[in-house]
């Protein structure tokens, strides 16, 4: 039969357009108005509440054991469930759920403890509330379960939460039900069909089809038990015949690689005790569906997850190790002991962040990663590749990079190069988060916003619900099957629907980027660091924290330091156990919403706790250990303790209560010596009707009208300070448009009053130091400030000038106001230095562009300076890190009171300091590199010397002022990994050397005091790269090192 001549019968409705109506029309198949005729009418079979519940509520906050609250039930925030269900005899054969909405987070158990799978109640997108009953207790008709119920959200608590204790949740649902299977896959069928026809381009043919079958579902619908059949019969249409069927757990086509993840937030609003749970829910979830869904891939991040479910959850833990060795839970991913912050933590932190990441996952799992993940960091300084490659990853994978405020990061896959020239293969996922949902218009956007598919058109999608941890749920995993048939039969029809991949996990995913872009080499260069344009406030927010974290980084050096030295020396036992769990803690609180000052006061507090034994435990580990090193010493003299025995220093000590002496160190010396003050070097100050001069033979300093009107540099003859400009104390507004811990605003710093000293008072008058005691009365708060000029120069530098120091006692109670140092300067560079993570990095000081203009605020260590040829001024701080640099003034950030998430923030009481350093030359030229480590490592007083024989440093470097040693530790493998004894036999020393001035080097490692049998270079985890030359003389033995710019070595020594 042909076709017809005539035309009788009437035709399907010809409106098949995107309009309006259409897309609401197809928005009432499932929920809705239409609820009890549509298709959520038959998605349950049958709902009974025939369960029991007995509960125990733990007292307080505390967490029991499992062991513990079950003893508890055979007789406050977290609840214990005790749940015996009985299931109708008729359901046998089926499969039943439990509904369990508590409408908070939960977890199941079974008899063991055993973790089986998180809860996520309430009704927002998160939900998840369904625990598939084993058939085996649904065949017996009865199944018992245990459930811990903790009162909070999946985001745990708001700052409204904060203030009232009294927050409720209540159970809504605890049925036994009989789902059904088919029309549940309808319903998923519909949204997918849903999505691609409100997704996918007017013209696509897929979203044209899927439109089509959707409204004819829809027309066909009348609640029959035959209609699901048919209705997902029809969606073949664009999924394919049997579709379902060919679903294959190996999947080698297609560019949008879908990697399931649960970001969970090591602390942001809850504190850790939420964070332990948070990782047993999410983790034992991901489990169950990897058994029902082998297609899945899954990655986690951070060791210190794992390792706390190694301690609180080793069943669970158990189960994991089965996975990563299977490779559905990855192949172990992250690199680092947390997802730890990108700009603030040290050179050697970072390093320590790898070598116990690293490590850890190399003695659980048999191997480490090559993929660093750091998806919500506020920032990542220029040094991270090398460090990274010296940690073994060679991958970046990240999300935050992405999100720009102003000016959109032009790659998404690219080659991120440090400042020494290592280099990253990164991606940042063009969805623009790492908690996709898996829909069609995430999907869609991996192959939309892609910025380099000229090179690569390969993508990640990293699905799963995060932050407050959940991971990926069945409704995902499901939407990816259906979007990865769609695009299989629409191949060649849409390009806007990319393929989806599964079965690979990250790291393959970058091997196959690699493989398609020549190593590399098709792909663009980003040079330095990853500037994050809207996460400015964390350089100074929460600033007690970062005060606390500076600290313990200098007392775990000094501890190690002083430890190795002691247990090569004498018979001193290395504190390994100790000395690691100390790092780990300090690697913990590195982690991103830690560090940057972005958590809660729960969560604060935790931090101020656990800062607080990092520095007693490392206070403690170095007294002992120089204990060692005086045990063979009588009297009671006094001697300074050089805990920089790498650099050649000069600073004024205060030997005791207003006794000060100038004291010098040489290279090697862990001494330090007295040095007379000559009559010429001495420090005069004149203080009349409030108003000071500080001089010595270096500078001669001003103080009138509360303000800094003059800093002279007398053997330069010239004046620091810009003409009628005064430096001093500046107080902005600081009412950012949106993230209040995370943003600084440039339109808040537009706006200033300039501060002023209500007075000014005489408390050391010299020769050795001269300080003025000003007042300053800031709003609702009172600072007192020191400012001291010493008679010796801050180095033992030729040209070396004085330190203008700032010694801060702040009481702080203001309110979205920024309080920052300012020091206009009177010459003009393009370029300031700012100290990073072993390295220096520049940022213009105009603001030509946008891009210039979004760096009004960046990142500085230790220091800033801003140089012009032959002449420069450096401030540094000893526990501050927002700098800014514009046009010629050079300002430092120094507290902030923002309100959330933490409505308390900085409030209280704060210590600091920083100093001005005017110096001769370039930063390249001058010292201020070593100025500032000496700044924020003083020389300390000790009750008595140390034995003559162990006062020198049995390491020293010679032939390159811009090499510096960093760190001084025992070899890892010296002891064993799970039992921290120490092996018999050789005993091995580990230095970290790094440039840092941003060129080549030759030096030389001089060896005295001991013997060496090998030394090599080893990468961050220890492991050999190459063997090293020793040359031996009758006094001491030589290696020569070369060193291109900026580069970090770090040397094995293996004692005699």
């Amino acid at each position: 039969m042909g076709y017809p001549r005539t035309s009788y019968a009437s035709s399907k409705w010809g409106v098949r357009d995107r309009t309006a109506d259409h897309q609401h029309r197809l928005s009432q198949f499932i929920g809705g108005t239409y609820a009890e005729t549509n298709l959520s009418s038959v998605l349950i079979k049958a709902r009974c509440d025939d369960v029991r519940l007995e509960m125990w509520s733990a007292p307080g906050h505390t967490k029991p054991t499992f062991d513990e609250a079950k003893s508890k039930l055979d007789g406050d925030t977290n609840h214990w469930i005790k749940i015996t269900m009985t299931i109708p005899e008729s359901w046998a054969q089926q499969p039943v759920e439990l509904h369990f909405d508590p409408s908070c987070e939960a977890m199941i158990f079974d008899h063991s403890g055993d973790s089986l799978q998180g809860i996520t109640g309430g009704f927002d997108y998160n939900r998840r509330v369904e625990w598939i009953v084993p058939a085996a207790e649904v065949a017996q008709g009865k199944c018992v379960r245990y459930i811990e119920v903790t009162a909070n959200g999946m985001f745990g608590l708001q700052p409204s939460d904060q203030a009232d204790p009294n927050v409720y949740y209540t159970l809504k649902t605890a049925d036994i039900v009989l789902p059904n299977i088919e029309a549940q896959a309808l319903a998923h069928d519909f949204e997918i069909l849903q999505q691609l026809a409100t997704t996918l381009p007017e013209k696509s043919p897929v979203g044209n089809k899927a439109r089509a079958v959707a409204n004819d579902i829809m027309n066909m619908w009348r609640g029959r038990p035959e209609d699901v059949a048919r209705g997902r019969e029809m969606a073949q249409q664009v999924f394919g015949k049997d579709w379902e069927g060919q679903v294959s757990e190996k999947q080698q086509d297609g560019d949008a690689w879908a990697i399931g993840y649960c970001h969970i937030d090591t602390a942001w609003l809850w504190p850790w005790s939420s964070t332990k749970q948070k990782i047993a829910r999410s983790w034992s979830s991901q489990l169950d569906l990897m058994d029902r869904y082998p297609e899945f891939r899954f990655m986690a991040t951070a060791a210190q997850h794992f390792s706390w479910l190694e301690e609180l959850y080793p069943k669970l833990f158990k189960r994991v190790q089965e996975k990563v060795k299977s490779g559905q839970f990855g192949k172990i991913n992250g690199g680092c002991w947390v997802e730890t912050d990108g700009n603030l933590p040290s050179g050697e932190s970072l390093c320590r962040q790898f070598l116990y990441g690293q490590r850890y996952f190399r003695s659980r799992f048999g191997k480490t990663t090559d993929t660093l993940i750091l998806p919500d960091s506020f920032g990542f300084g220029p040094t991270i590749p090398q460090i990274a490659r010296l940690g073994g990853c060679q991958y970046y994978f990240s999300n935050r990079v992405g999100l720009m405020a102003v000016d959109p990061f032009p790659y998404t896959s690219f080659n991120w190069v440090g400042l020494d020239g290592s280099q990253l293969l990164s991606h940042v996922t063009p969805i623009t988060r790492y908690d996709s949902l898996a829909t069609i218009e995430e999907i869609t956007r991996a192959h939309s916003g892609h910025k380099n598919q000229e090179s690569s058109p390969d993508s990640v999608i990293a699905f799963g619900h995060g932050d407050g941890g959940g991971g990926p749920r069945p409704l995902l995993l499901e939407r990816l099957r259906r979007a990865r048939a769609a695009g299989q039969l629409s191949n060649g029809q849409s390009a806007e629907m990319p393929l989806v991949r599964q079965c690979a996990t990250l790291s393959d995913f970058f091997k196959h980027v690699q493989k398609t872009t020549r190593d590399g080499t098709e792909l663009p260069d980003w040079n330095g660091e990853l500037y994050l344009e809207n996460m400015r406030g964390t350089f100074t927010t929460q600033s007690n924290t970062k005060r606390n974290f500076r600290k313990s980084e200098n007392l775990l050096r000094e501890a190690e330091l002083f430890s190795t030295l002691a247990s090569i020396h004498t018979g001193y036992s290395y504190p390994k156990e100790r000395l690691d769990k100390t790092y780990q803690a300090l690697c913990l609180c590195m982690f991103h919403d830690t560090l940057p000052g972005s958590s809660i006061r729960l969560a604060v507090e935790d931090y101020d706790r656990e800062f607080a034994k990092i520095q007693m435990a490392a206070t403690e580990m170095k007294d002992s250990a120089i204990r060692a090193l005086q045990s063979r010493t009588t009297g009671s003299t006094k001697a300074v303790i050089n805990t920089l025995p790498g650099l050649s220093r000069s600073e004024v000590v205060e030997i005791s209560g207003g006794d000060y002496k100038v004291i010098t160190a040489g290279v090697g010396d862990l001494h330090g010596r007295e040095v007379a003050v000559q009559a010429d070097q001495a420090v005069s100050v004149d203080c009349i009707e409030g108003e000071a001069v500080l001089q010595n033979a270096s500078l001669r300093v001003k103080i009138a009208h509360g303000r800094i009107t003059s800093i002279w540099d007398i053997a330069q003859k010239r004046e620091i300070l810009s003409p009628g400009c005064t430096a001093g104390f500046r107080l902005h507004e600081d009412h950012p448009v949106e993230g209040d811990a995370w943003q600084i605003d440039q339109f808040d710093l537009d706006d200033y009053d300039d501060l002023a000293f209500s007075s000014c008072t005489v408390t050391c008058s010299g020769p050795a130091r001269a300080t003025v005691e000003c007042q300053l009365k800031i709003g609702k708060s009172d600072a007192v400030v020191r400012i001291s000029l010493d008679a010796c120069p801050a180095s033992t530098a030729v040209s070396a000038r004085s330190l203008l120091r700032f010694d801060c006692q702040v009481d702080w109670h203001e309110r979205h106001q920024l309080l920052k140092f300012t020091l206009p300067l009177s010459f003009h560079a393009d370029y300031a230095t700012y100290d990073a993570a072993f390295g220096v990095h520049r940022r213009p000081t105009t603001r030509n562009n946008s891009w210039e203009t979004a760096k009004f605020e960046g990142t500085g260590h230790k220091f800033a300076d801003y140089s012009e040829f032959g002449y420069g001024v450096a401030i540094l701080n000893d526990c501050k890190y927002g700098y800014a640099a514009q046009g010629n003034l050079l300002s430092l950030s120094l507290l902030r009171g923002t309100n959330s998430p933490d409505g308390e923030a900085d409030q209280g009481g704060h210590r600091f300091s920083f100093a001005v350093y005017p110096h001769e030359g370039t930063y390249a030229e001058s010292d201020v590199q070593v100025v500032a480590h000496a700044f924020n490592n003083p020389l300390q007083v000790v009750k008595s010397p140390l034995v003559s024989d162990f006062s020198t440093l049995p390491f020293r470097l010679e032939g390159a002022r811009n090499v510096l040693m960093e760190s001084i530790k025992r070899g890892e493998d010296d002891f064993d990994a799970h039992s921290f004894v120490e092996h018999k036999g050789s005993k091995t020393v580990i230095l970290r050397l790094h440039e840092h001035m941003g060129g080549r080097a030759i030096t030389k490692l001089v060896l005295s005091k001991i013997q060496v049998s090998k030394a090599e270079l080893v990468n961050v985890l220890e492991d050999s790269l190459e063997d090293l030359d020793v040359k031996t003389d009758e006094e001491s033995e030589e290696i020569d090192l070369e060193f291109r710019s900026f580069e970090i070595k770090t040397v094995k020594l293996t004692l005699v």
